[in-house]
Parts: structure tokens; C-alpha cells; sequence
């Protein structure tokens, strides 16, 4: 919708990342927290898988589902059943996917929503690995924040192994 390049010119200064670096024990959740503080006030904040196929209208949609102090948005995931299949999204793949609709690992809401939930739980959460996302679940909903979740087509998590990742 529009002109990109001249959408991309109007936005060359703004930077588009942040490189966090601490001299401490790697932390997901605290890392996730210094991200949050990075993000402009009135801003959106999405935590997001770094595998995974995003479809062209992604961030419109997030943009839309997403309303400041009412709604934090949770897309639904597609999974092949076939872990070669996502390579080639096609009506054979689609008859081989899973709406995963219990990941609530991808989030969206308003930083102002972000600050009010109180972020990543830190103190649960500063060692292991999984849980962080089902006890923020459960803050959201405990501050009257409705999560949509929605069906994006195209929006899957790209297969790897998870051999010598972490504890498997």
C-alpha cells in the first residue's frame, strides 16, 4: 500500500535494531525486557520467533488486531506435519498442517500494555527456558486484556533440528 521507496527513505534514520550486550548468564526473559524498554512509548512490541515465514500483510494485521489497553494480538501458527513441506507451501502441503493454537510464545500489544502486565516475570523465569509465556497469559488476562487470536495464512514456523539446542 503505497510507495516503499519512498516509505524507506522517510525512515532511514530510524534505527531498526538494538544490539543488547550484557557480561552476564544469558536470560531470555531479561533480554525480552530490554527489548520492551527500547520500544517508543506509543509503540507496538511483538516477540516473535526468530524461524518462521511472515506473510506480506503481517504487520498490517498486527496493527489492526491490536488495540491499546483492550486487545494484545497472539497469531495462530501453521505446522507441517511434513518438515520438508514448508518449503513448499502448496495445496498438498495445506492438507498436511496443524493450527497450533495453544503457542502463545508470539505476542503483540501496546508498550503501555506491555509496562501495565509488568513484562516477563524475572524472577520465575531468569534461569530456564519455558513457562515465561503461559504466566504472562495469565497476567494479560488478569488485566481485563482480551488476546485475539486469528488464522494467518502463510505464517509458519520454518523446521530445524533442535539437536544440540539448549537441553535436547
Amino acid at each position: 500500500d503505497g510507495n516503499y521507496e519512498q516509505l524507506l527513505e522517510s525512515t532511514k534514520d530510524v534505527p531498526s535494531k538494538y544490539i543488547l550486550t550484557k557480561n552476564k548468564k544469558f536470560s531470555k526473559v531479561k533480554i525480552l525486557n530490554e527489548g520492551l524498554k527500547a520500544v517508543p512509548k506509543d509503540g507496538i512490541a511483538m516477540i516473535l520467533d526468530l524461524q518462521m515465514q511472515i506473510p506480506l500483510d503481517f504487520f498490517d494485521r498486527t496493527r489492526k488486531l491490536t488495540i491499546a489497553g483492550k486487545t494484545a494480538f497472539s497469531p495462530t501458527l501453521m505446522h507441517f506435519q511434513d518438515p520438508c513441506l514448508h518449503e513448499r507451501y502448496t495445496e498438498l502441503a495445506l492438507k498436511k498442517v496443524i493450527w497450533q493454537y495453544d503457542g502463545p510464545g508470539i505476542m503483540a500489544m501496546y508498550k503501555s500494555d506491555w509496562s501495565r502486565v509488568g513484562g516477563f516475570n524475572e524472577k520465575m523465569f531468569a534461569d530456564k527456558w519455558g513457562g515465561e509465556d503461559w504466566e504472562l497469559v495469565d497476567r494479560i488476562i488478569a488485566t481485563g486484556i482480551q488476546i485475539i487470536h486469528y488464522r494467518l495464512p502463510r505464517f509458519y514456523h520454518l523446521y530445524h533440528s533442535r539437536k544440540k539446542m539448549w537441553n535436547h
